[in-house]
C-alpha cells in the first residue's frame, strides 16, 4: 500500500537535507536511520491504538522491519504483518473491509479518542502527518547544524 500527502514544500526542503546529509557521510546516515526508526515506531503504535481487538492476534502480529543503505534516501521503515503470523490470513481484510466492532473493540473504543477500526494502519500515518512533518524537520535541522 502506497500513502502520498501534497507537501511539495517539505518535500524540496527535505531533499536538500537529505543531499546535505549524504555528502557529510556515515554519521548522518546513522541519524537519518534513528529518524526512520523513531517514526516507524511511532507509527506501529499509532496503528495497534486504532486496532480492532476482537479476533485472534493482529495486535500482536503487526511487526516492523528498518532497511538501513548507504544512500539516505534509501533508508525505509516497514509496518507489515508476516505470512506466517497467526494474524496473516485476516489482517488485509480487517484493514481493508467494512464491518462492525466486536465488544472488545466496543470497549478499547470507548476509553479512548482514536477511531477503532478499518484503515488503522493508514489512519495511523494520515492522523499524524503534521506531528511527522514537524518531527522530521525539527531532527532534520538538528543533525544538520
Amino acid at each position: 500500500m502506497e500513502i502520498k500527502f501534497d507537501a511539495s514544500g517539505f518535500e524540496k526542503d527535505i531533499e536538500a537535507a537529505v543531499k546535505k546529509m549524504q555528502e557529510a557521510g556515515a554519521a548522518m546516515n546513522e541519524g537519518a536511520t534513528k529518524i526512520i526508526e523513531t517514526l516507524t515506531d511511532q507509527i506501529h503504535h499509532e496503528s495497534i491504538k486504532r486496532m480492532p481487538i476482537d479476533e485472534g492476534f493482529l495486535v500482536a502480529s503487526e511487526k516492523t522491519k528498518i532497511e538501513k543503505a548507504f544512500l539516505i534516501k534509501e533508508i525505509s521503515g516497514h509496518i507489515y504483518f508476516p505470512a506466517n503470523s497467526p494474524a496473516s490470513d485476516y489482517a488485509l481484510p480487517m484493514h481493508e473491509h467494512t464491518y462492525n466492532l466486536g465488544k472488545a473493540s466496543q470497549i478499547k473504543q470507548a476509553g479512548q479518542a482514536e477511531i477503532v477500526g478499518r484503515k488503522f494502519l493508514e489512519r495511523a500515518w494520515l492522523e499524524n502527518l503534521t506531528v511527522i512533518r514537524a518531527y522530521i524537520r525539527m531532527e532534520l535541522k538538528e543533525l544538520l547544524k
